[in-house]
C-alpha cells in the first residue's frame, strides 16, 4: 500500500467549492483479481466524513467490492474504513471487511484513528465506535439516522422500507454503544413548566433538549404531543414551547429568557413575536420599536442581535418592499453582523445567520459597485458555510443552499463557472440535509427544487443529462402526495411551472424524447392552474408567467405535422402573449429599473411577440420598440448576459426586415457582450459553454455585413468568433485586423440561420464574399443523418444527400473560386454545421468529371480554427521522437500494424508500457515527442464534448480535457487514426471542438483526424500511403491529399499486388506483413480486378488535415 494522503481544509476550487473542508484519508491500495490475475492499485477510502458527498460516493463504489480494472469483476476490499458522523450519536463507524488479517486491519486502524478529526473522550481516548460490516458502510451512512435515534429513545417509529436483518443487527450494536438521554421527561417538564423563562433556563442548564444530535427526536416528540391535544389552549402551549426550543437551538433568543425587562420592552417583545404569520405587516413595525428600546439595554445584547436579524429578514423578503425598506433592512443587518461576533462568538450559528442575511442584502442592494457587492456577499456565504461545516452545525445545508442561490442569481464574475459551483453546492446541501435531517421532507423538497432549477439551466458539461435529471426532480416533487401540505402555494408553483420549462428544453435537445404536443399541453394546464393562485407582483409569479408564455410561443411556432397539428395555435398565441405581457407589466411595476429579472422578462415578451406576429404586424413593431428600450437599459458591464440576448434578438429581427445596416451594428453589440462573458469564464467547460451561447450569432452578423457590401467586416466577425478558442486570450488578439498573413489565401465557408456564405481572402486582393439561400434549418437534418449513419451504405447515402444540397450552395462556388484564382493550396475556416463535414472530398452530383470535381482534385486543403487563433508554439526538441499508441485489446486488426509504417525520418519511437497508468505515461511522452500516432478506438460524446475520449485500454483513456490541459509545443504532427476524433458539435456552431482542435491548442503544428468511423482496412491503407509519402519528404497535408486520392482510385488488383509484395518481403513494400495478412482475408474475390472498392468518399473522406503549412515534422534519426 502506498502512503495515505489526507485532504486538508484548504481553499475551494472552481470544480469543488468545499474542497478540503471535510477530513478525508484516501489510499492507493493494491488489489489482486482472482478471475484474471490482474494486479493494480485502487484509490480507496480509509477515513471519510459522512457529510462529504463525493467521499460517500467513493465509498459506495469501493465497499464491499472494487471493480477490476481489466475484466470488471468485483474484488473484495480487504481493508477497514472509518466513517465519521458529526451530529449523530453513532459518531464513528468502524467498517470491517470479512476474512481479513486482524493484525493488518489493526495496523491500518491505528494509523487512521490518529487523525485529529476522530472524536475522543475528555480523557483523550477514542470514543466508542459502532462496529459494522464493510458491506453495510455505504447503506448506513445516514440513511436511517432519524429512525434509529427515535428507536433508541423508545419511540415506535420505522423507516418507510422495513428494517432488514442486517440493519436490525446494526441497530442492536448502536444501542449497546449509545445511551439515549431522558428526552421524554425533559420535554414534558419543559412544556408543563408554568414559567417560560424558568423552563428556558432549565433547558439551557441540562442541554438535553438543545443537543443538535437529538433534535430529530425532540421534534418528533413535539409533533406527537401536539397531535394528542384536544384542548386548543394546550395545543397552542405545545406549539409555542416547541417554537421556543427551535429558536433556542438556533441561538436566536437569549438563553436566559427575558427576565429583567421593563414592562414596555416586554410588551414590545410580545408584540414582535405573537402570532404564526412571520410576515404579518405589523410585525416589522413592532420589531423596529423593540430594537430602539433594546439599544438602551446593554444587558440585552443577545436579544438585540436577534431582533436586528429578524427585522432584516422580514423586511427584505416582504411583499411589495420599497427601496427605503431595503435600505433600512441593510442598515439593521450591518449592525447585526458587527454585534453578533462580540455577543455570541465568531463561530456561533447566530453569527453565521447574521452574515448570510447581510450577504443576501448586499446582493439586493441598489447602491455601490454591483461587482464589489457580489464579491463581498459570496465571501460571506462561503465563510458561513465553512464555519458551520467545521463546527458540525446542523444549519450547514441551509448555508450551502444560500451560497448556491447567490452563485446562481448573482454572477457577474463568471456566470457559467458560478453556475457549475452552485450545482455542486446544491448537491452537497441535499446530501448533508439527508444525513442531518432525514425526516425533514419539506427541507428536502425545497433543496430538490433549487437543484433542479440549476440543472435545468446548465450551460456546461452534459447538458442533456442535466435537463433529464431536472425533469425527474420536478416530477418527483409534483407527484409527492405530501407536497401540498408541506409547501406554500408559491413554492408548489415552482415545480409545476418548471416541469414545463424542463420539458421544453428537453424537447429542444432531444425532440424524440419529448414531443412538442406534450410540452404545449403541459404549459396550458400549468398556466390555468397558476395564474389565479399566485399573488400579483410576486417575483415568483412574474418569472412563472413569463416562462410559461415563452414556452407556449415557441412550441406553437415550431412546425407540427400529423398527429401534432392540433389546430389550437391561435389560442396558444393569445395565451402566450397575454402571459408574457402580464409578467412584464408586473415586473415594471414591482422591480427597479435595470433589474436583470426585469430585462429578462422583457426580452421574453419581445421574443413572444415576434414569434406570434404571423398576421399581427403590430406585434412585430411592439417587439422592436421593446427590444430597443431593453438594450438601452442593459448596462454592458452589469448585464452582459441579458444584453447579448436582447441585442441578438433585435439584430435578427432587423435583418429579417431587410435593415442589414442597423442589424450589423446591433449584432456587433451582441458579439461584444458574448466576448465579455467568454473572458469572464475560467475553465475549459465554462468557456465552451459561453461559445455555445452565441452559436448562430456570427452567422447572422456575417450575412448582415455581406449584404452591406462589407466583406472585410464579415471576415473580422468570423475571426472574432473563431478566436474565442479555449486557449485564446484578449492579449493574443491585440492588434489583429482579421487579414490573412501574406502568402496564405483563406476560404471562409459557413451556414447560419439566414443564409450560407463563401468568402475568399487573398493577399493583394479585396476579399470576395457571396451569399446563397441555404440555411442551417435546411441543412440540419442532412447533417444529422451523416452523424447517425451506422453502416458504410448508410453513410454513403447520407453523404450523397449532403453533397446534392451543398453543391450549388457552397461546394461549387468555392471550387470555382479556387479554379479561377489558380490556387493549389488553401486554408479553410468552416463555421456552423459545415464544421466537421468533409467539404474537401464531397463531389457535387454531375455527369462529367470537371463538374463533379471535389476541392481535393484542385488543391491541398488545410482546415484551420481561424486565422487569429493562437496555434503552434516554441521550437520542438532537438532530437525528434514518436509516440505511437495502438489498441491494447486488439480490437483493430489492421490498425495494430500502422506504427510499422512510420518512416525512420520521424525519429525514435517511445516504448509503450506493459502496465501501469497509460494515461500518465502518454501525457508525459507527448510533452517531449515531435510526432504522435493513435491507432485505437475513440468515443465521441456529443452531449459533453470535453469528456470524449480515446481508449488506451480499460480503464485508461485520454479525454479532450486532458489534451487541453497539456502543453506540448514540440509536437509537429499528431495523427488520430481513430473513429470520430474531429466531430463538430451543432450547439457550438462557431467552433469545431474535437481532438483536432484540442491538439492544435496544445501547440501541435498539424493534426490529421477523422470525423466518422472509418473501416479498419481503408484507414490503414491511407495511413501506409500517407507515411510513405511523408518519409519521402512530402508536406503532411500534401501527403494526406495524395493518399486519399490514391485510395479512391485503387483497384482490387492493385491491393492484391501490394499484399503479394508484402508477403514476399519485397524491399520497399508499402504494407507491413501483418497488415497484408489482414488485407488478404478481406479481399473482394467476387469482384473484377478493376473494381474500385474505396471509390466513394465514405471510405476515405473522413480524414482531414488541421493546421497551417507549418506542420511538416522535422527530420530526425532512425529508431
Amino acid at each position: 500500500m502506498t502512503d495515505s494522503t489526507e485532504a486538508g481544509r484548504g481553499s475551494p476550487t472552481p470544480g469543488r467549492p468545499l474542497a478540503g473542508l471535510f477530513p478525508q484519508v484516501l489510499a492507493d491500495h493494491p488489489l489482486h483479481c482472482g478471475k484474471c490475475e490482474h494486479r493494480a492499485d485502487h484509490r480507496v477510502p480509509r477515513l471519510i466524513d459522512w457529510r462529504d458527498r463525493e467521499a460517500v460516493e467513493l465509498l459506495a463504489r469501493c465497499a464491499p467490492t472494487v471493480l477490476c480494472q481489466a475484466c470488471g469483476e468485483g474484488i473484495p476490499l480487504d481493508a477497514p474504513v472509518v466513517v465519521l458522523r458529526p451530529g449523530d450519536p453513532a459518531a464513528m463507524l468502524l467498517c470491517l471487511p470479512f476474512h481479513t488479517d486482524p493484525e493488518q486491519d489493526g495496523k491500518v486502524l491505528r494509523a487512521v484513528l490518529g487523525h485529529p478529526a476522530v472524536p475522543r473522550t475528555p480523557e483523550g481516548r477514542v470514543s466508542a465506535p459502532v462496529v459494522t460490516a464493510l458491506a453495510d458502510a455505504a447503506a448506513l451512512a445516514g440513511r436511517y439516522t432519524g429512525f434509529a435515534l427515535c428507536a433508541l429513545s423508545g419511540l415506535d417509529l420505522a423507516p418507510e422500507e422495513p428494517w432488514t436483518d442486517r440493519e436490525r443487527a446494526w441497530l442492536a450494536q448502536l444501542s449497546e454503544t449509545v445511551s439515549a438521554p431522558p428526552l421524554h421527561a425533559e420535554f414534558a417538564a419543559f412544556v408543563q413548566h408554568p414559567s417560560e423563562a424558568e423552563a428556558v433556563a432549565e433547558a439551557t442548564r441540562t442541554g438535553v433538549l438543545l443537543d443538535p444530535v437529538w433534535s430529530v427526536v425532540v421534534d418528533e416528540l413535539a409533533a406527537r404531543t401536539a397531535a394528542l391535544q384536544v384542548d386548543p389552549e394546550a395545543l397552542e402551549r405545545v406549539r409555542q414551547r416547541a417554537g421556543v426550543l427551535r429558536r433556542l437551538r438556533l441561538g436566536t433568543i437569549p438563553p436566559t429568557g427575558q427576565d429583567g425587562l421593563d414592562p414596555r420592552t416586554s410588551e414590545l417583545l410580545d408584540r414582535a413575536t405573537e402570532g404564526w404569520d412571520e410576515f404579518a405587516p405589523e410585525r416589522p413595525v413592532a420589531i423596529r420599536e423593540l430594537i430602539d428600546a433594546l439599544r438602551q439595554r446593554p444587558d440585552c445584547a443577545p436579544l438585540l442581535v436577534a431582533a436586528l436579524i429578524s427585522y432584516a429578514a422580514r423586511v427584505s423578503t416582504a411583499h411589495g418592499r420599497t427601496p427605503a425598506a431595503l435600505a433600512a433592512a441593510f442598515e439593521a443587518a450591518g449592525e447585526a453582523i458587527v454585534l453578533a461576533p462580540e455577543v455570541f462568538g465568531d463561530d456561533h450559528a447566530v453569527t453565521q445567520t447574521a452574515r448570510q442575511d447581510y450577504a443576501a442584502l448586499l446582493l439586493e442592494r441598489q447602491q455601490g459597485d454591483p461587482a464589489d457587492n457580489e464579491r463581498q456577499a459570496l465571501a460571506l456565504f462561503e465563510q458561513a458555510a465553512r464555519a458551520l461545516a467545521t463546527s458540525g452545525g446542523r444549519a450547514l445545508p441551509t448555508a450551502l443552499h444560500n451560497w448556491a442561490n447567490a452563485l446562481v442569481n448573482h454572477n457577474r464574475q463568471g456566470r457559467t463557472d458560478n453556475q457549475e459551483r452552485a450545482i455542486t453546492l446544491y448537491r452537497d446541501a441535499l446530501h448533508v440535509h439527508r444525513r442531518l435531517a432525514p425526516r425533514d421532507r419539506r427541507g428536502e423538497l425545497l433543496l430538490m427544487l433549487s437543484t433542479a432549477a440549476a440543472l435545468r439551466n446548465r450551460r456546461a458539461g452534459n447538458v442533456v443529462a442535466a435537463v433529464r435529471e431536472a425533469h425527474r426532480l420536478y416530477t418527483e416533487v409534483v407527484d409527492d402526495p405530501r407536497a401540498p401540505e408541506l409547501l406554500s402555494a408559491l413554492e408548489l408553483a415552482q415545480p409545476v411551472a418548471n416541469l414545463v420549462n424542463s420539458a421544453y428544453r428537453l424537447h429542444l435537445l432531444a425532440p424524440a424524447e419529448m414531443p412538442a404536443t406534450e410540452v404545449a399541453e403541459a404549459a396550458r394546464r400549468a398556466a390555468v392552474r397558476l395564474e389565479s393562485t399566485l399573488r400579483e407582483g410576486d417575483p415568483g409569479r412574474i418569472r412563472t408567467l413569463s416562462n410559461l408564455g415563452g414556452v407556449l410561443s415557441q412550441v406553437r411556432d415550431r412546425p407540427m405535422t400529423g398527429a401534432e397539428a392540433t389546430g389550437s395555435e391561435d389560442s396558444d398565441r393569445d395565451l402566450a402573449v397575454r402571459l408574457t405581457g402580464q409578467a412584464y407589466e408586473e415586473a415594471v411595476r414591482h422591480l427597479p429599473p435595470g433589474h436583470e429579472e426585469l430585462l429578462r422578462v422583457g426580452a421574453n415578451h419581445a421574443s413572444c411577440l415576434a414569434s406570434c406576429a404571423d398576421d399581427r404586424p403590430e406585434f412585430l413593431a411592439q417587439a422592436r420598440e421593446l427590444l430597443h428600450e431593453l438594450l438601452s437599459a442593459a448596462a454592458p458591464e452589469r448585464s452582459p448576459g441579458v444584453r447579448s440576448v436582447v441585442a441578438a434578438n433585435l439584430g435578427r429581427m432587423l435583418l429579417r426586415g431587410g435593415e442589414s445596416g442597423p442589424a450589423a451594428a446591433v449584432l456587433e453589440t451582441a458579439l461584444d457582450a458574448v466576448e465579455r462573458l467568454y473572458q469572464d469564464a475560467h475553465t475549459h467547460a465554462t468557456r465552451l459553454a459561453e461559445l455555445g451561447e452565441g452559436a448562430d450569432l456570427v452567422g447572422s452578423l456575417v450575412v448582415a455585413h455581406i449584404l452591406n457590401k462589407d466583406t472585410a467586416a464579415a471576415v473580422t466577425a468570423i475571426e472574432r468568433s473563431r478566436a474565442r478558442l479555449l486557449r485564446d486570450t484578449p492579449a493574443a488578439r491585440a492588434g489583429r485586423d482579421g487579414s490573412a498573413p501574406a502568402g496564405r489565401p483563406t476560404l471562409y465557408v459557413g451556414t447560419g440561420p439566414h443564409a450560407s456564405w463563401v468568402v475568399l481572402v487573398r493577399p493583394g486582393y479585396a476579399p470576395y464574399g457571396a451569399l446563397t439561400p441555404l440555411t442551417a434549418a435546411d441543412l440540419r437534418p442532412l447533417v444529422t443523418a451523416v452523424r447517425a449513419a451506422d453502416t458504410h451504405e448508410e453513410l454513403a447515402e447520407a453523404l450523397d444527400a449532403v453533397s446534392a444540397v451543398l453543391g450549388p450552395a457552397v461546394l461549387v462556388p468555392a471550387r470555382e473560386l479556387l479554379r479561377e484564382a489558380g490556387l493549389g493550396d488553401i486554408e479553410v475556416v468552416a463555421s456552423g454545421l459545415l464544421g466537421g463535414l468533409p467539404l474537401h472530398a464531397l463531389r457535387p452530383p454531375a455527369e462529367d468529371a470537371a463538374a463533379s470535381a471535389c476541392w481535393l482534385d484542385l488543391a491541398v486543403v488545410r482546415y484551420i480554427p481561424g486565422r487569429w487563433a493562437a496555434t503552434g508554439g516554441a521550437p520542438g526538441p532537438a532530437r525528434p521522437g514518436v509516440v505511437a499508441v495502438t489498441d491494447p485489446e486488439g480490437g483493430l486488426d489492421c490498425a495494430l500494424h500502422e506504427p510499422e509504417a512510420l518512416p525512420a525520418r520521424l525519429g525514435a519511437r517511445y516504448p509503450e508500457p506493459d502496465g501501469g497508468d497509460r494515461t500518465a505515461w502518454l501525457l508525459t511522452a507527448l510533452r517531449d515527442a515531435t510526432t504522435a500516432h493513435f491507432a485505437c478506438h475513440a468515443h465521441w460524446n456529443p452531449d459533453d464534448p470535453l469528456s470524449s475520449w480515446i481508449d488506451l485500454g480499460a480503464p485508461h483513456r485520454l479525454t479532450i480535457t486532458d489534451v487541453l490541459d497539456l502543453v506540448a509545443p514540440g509536437l509537429g504532427l499528431v495523427v488520430l487514426s481513430c473513429c470520430s476524433t474531429g466531430v463538430a458539435t451543432e450547439s457550438l456552431a462557431d467552433e469545431l471542438l474535437g481532438f483536432g482542435t484540442a491538439f492544435l491548442l496544445t501547440g501541435a503544428k498539424a493534426v490529421v483526424c477523422s470525423t466518422w468511423d472509418l473501416s479498419d482496412l481503408s484507414s490503414s491503407l491511407v495511413m501506409c500511403r500517407f507515411y510513405r509519402l511523408l518519409g519521402q519528404g512530402a508536406d503532411p497535408a500534401v501527403a494526406l491529399r495524395e493518399a486519399q486520392l490514391w485510395l479512391s482510385a485503387v483497384t482490387r488488383a492493385d491491393i492484391e499486388q501490394l499484399v503479394a509484395e508484402a508477403l514476399d518481403e519485397v524491399p520497399g513494400a508499402l504494407l507491413p506483413v501483418g497488415l497484408a495478412v489482414e488485407a488478404q482475408q478481406l479481399l473482394w474475390q467476387d469482384t473484377a480486378p478493376g473494381h474500385r472498392p474505396f471509390r466513394h468518399p465514405a471510405a476515405w473522406a473522413g480524414f482531414a488535415y488541421h493546421g497551417t503549412a507549418e506542420g511538416a515534422p522535422e527530420e530526425g534519426e532512425a529508431g
